[in-house]
């Protein structure tokens, strides 16, 4: 491909004035100005209505809106007319679709007077956007076009990171608008997500200075990511200050306009250069061992701790009387995480020969002999007991009773079951689902009805999306000696049927929560529309033989971070 100069210029123009789009927008709430036009898409009947007040705000923010669509809508063209690569020309249409329901959910917001699923879908939408076109810059740049490959034993790992950080970047996009739009919903959600991200940035970094390859391509992007992250820090400590703690004036003063502000858009700058950065790492880094797992990271299993620690967070969320008790929920994720954290390392310990007759798992750092076995019992169960031990101190002995049972039941019930029976995916699918009921329990003190349909929820919901991961594996299963259905399955007849039937029974479960009034009616919707993809994509899979399993599993994982986050979202 042809680096075009001219094209590469248009489209960054673009990108910089979406910055200022997010700019404005973020100006239109931290002023309240989203209601002081009543009509949609003039104002006032006017292009150029009286600029006092809040129309302003919102009046500049549509005349900006309206230029961006039109850059939008020229770039489309321009790439249609002149690329060659198919990826490029769907990306392009995306961005015009994408400015289209932009514009229709700005209408809509004022039409009905601001509700909060549309406003904080609007808010989302905006900065996903911005990364689209920013996505399109980087594709249309020099760098892109004719890359120099950079060989590295870091690479895997830098890149894996930076994707990381990306993914939990974006959820604090979307918890950030939900604080926005809810008068500081989520906010400990927010704030607990921002730690995640500098957590990984403090990864990131350290991957970076250990491989002098990678720092002569990725360094000046990461400083800037890490400058703009200090300068977050600060401004969402001073939009907290001005917004939350001092006491609340009649209209918000210029500090908390420009505190929330350039929090807002700092938040976008930071989002799209991590997606950028995981974009170039993706495409810039080869790795001389594309899957060495040589650290305690790998050991622990983050995505799978971090996605219990969710379920575990949203339970405490949804039961968690007023006012919310941050402290208490923050001791109870620290404890959740060590937990769920220590447990992996010991499943890890115990199934170490299994892994290492296993084609995908053979470079885990036991298999792989490049961590001892003992230290990681050791670790292991030091994270295990001191996760125990925070949540019966510092959150309840009851909750740390259910996190005993986690911990145990999957270490020692789930684990060497594996080997012995087939019945292993529904014993294991309870460990799986009881980190719902920790973070009920650490904040009600009890279990209810509404805290079992979660559960059950969560429970049945790793059933189908198990077997679809026992059918992808099936062959590595078999080389480990592991006792899945899917082994003696070759027609695939009984995994099939067991996804079809535990995901039409996962529709049902879902409706427990809206008839228990634990979430309304955007939940219902979400719960029908999620549940009837999931059942529609079962039953295809039974007709052809589970070809496409892996698709399922991936659906699947969407569906129950969308569902949980939808049932704190319209939690009554």
């Amino acid at each position: 491909m042809t680096f075009k100069p001219r094209l590469f210029s248009y489209a960054l123009f673009t990108a910089l004035a979406t910055v200022i789009l997010i700019m404005a927008g973020g100006l239109v709430t931290s002023t309240g100005s989203g209601l002081s036009v009543p009509d949609w898409p003039l104002s006032y009947g006017q292009f150029f209505p009286p600029m006092i007040g809040g129309i302003r705000f919102e009046h500049s923010h549509r005349m900006i809106a309206a230029t961006v669509g039109f850059l939008t809508f020229g770039l489309t063209v321009w790439i249609l007319r002149e690329e060659k690569r198919h990826f490029m020309k769907v990306l392009a249409a995306c961005a015009s679709f994408a400015v289209l329901l932009q514009a229709i959910l700005g209408g809509l917001t004022v039409k009905y007077l601001l509700p909060k699923p549309i406003s904080i879908g609007h808010a989302c939408l905006g900065q996903t956007f911005f990364c689209l076109v920013c996505a399109l810059v980087l594709f249309l740049s020099k760098e892109w076009l004719s890359p120099v490959k950079i060989s590295s034993k870091t690479a895997f790992h830098f890149t894996r990171l930076s994707w990381t950080t990306f993914g939990f970047a974006y959820c604090q996009l979307v918890a950030g608008a939900i604080v926005r739009h809810t008068h500081g919903q989520l906010l400990v959600a927010h704030i607990f997500i921002a730690l995640l991200i500098l957590i990984h940035a403090v990864f990131l970094n350290i991957k970076l200075f250990s491989d002098n390859s990678i720092q002569k391509k990725f360094l000046p992007q990461l400083l800037a990511i890490d400058g703009l992250l200090f300068l977050q820090l600060f401004l969402g400590l001073g939009a907290y200050t001005f917004k939350y703690a001092l006491e609340k004036q009649a209209l918000p003063t210029v500090l908390e306009v420009l505190f929330t502000t350039a929090h807002q858009t700092t938040g976008a700058l930071i989002l799209a250069n991590l997606l950028v950065l995981s974009l170039r790492a993706t495409k810039l880094l080869q790795s001389e061992n594309s899957k060495s797992s040589s650290e305690y990271l790998d050991l622990i299993k983050p995505r799978v701790t971090l996605t219990a620690l969710w379920t575990a967070c949203c339970g405490y969320i949804l039961a968690s009387p007023q006012p919310f008790n941050a402290t208490k929920f923050l001791h109870m994720l620290l404890g959740a995480f060590l937990v769920g954290a220590g447990g992996n390392a010991l499943n890890q310990f115990h199934e170490r020969e299994i892994d290492q007759k296993m084609t995908r798992t053979q470079e885990r750092p036991l298999p792989s002999r490049k961590m001892e076995p003992e230290n990681a019992l050791i670790f292991g169960w030091l994270l295990s007991l001191s996760g125990i031990v925070e949540i019966g101190v510092f959150v309840s002995i009851y909750a740390a009773f259910i996190a005993l049972g986690i911990f145990l039941s999957y270490v020692y019930i789930y684990t060497p079951l594996k080997k012995v029976t087939a019945l292993n995916t529904y014993v294991g699918a309870v460990p799986g689902a009881l980190p719902v009921l920790l973070g009920w329990v650490g904040a009600a003190g009890s279990i209810d009805a509404k805290a079992i349909s979660l559960f059950m929820l969560l429970f049945i919901w790793q059933l189908p999306h198990f077997f679809a991961i026992a059918w992808v594996y099936r062959e590595d299963y078999k080389k480990g000696g592991l006792q899945m259905l899917s082994r003696d399955d070759k027609s695939g007849q009984k995994t099939s049927f067991q996804i079809l039937f535990f995901s039409f029974l996962l529709l049902l479960a879902s409706l427990l929560p809206f008839h228990l009034e634990l979430a309304g009616s955007l939940y219902l919707f979400a719960a029908l529309a999620g549940g009837g993809i999931l059942v529609v994509m079962a039953y295809n899979l039974r007709k052809i033989k589970l070809v496409h399993a892996s698709r399922f599993v991936g659906a699947s994982i969407i569906y129950i971070l969308v569902i949980f986050t939808l049932l704190i979202v319209d939690k009554k």
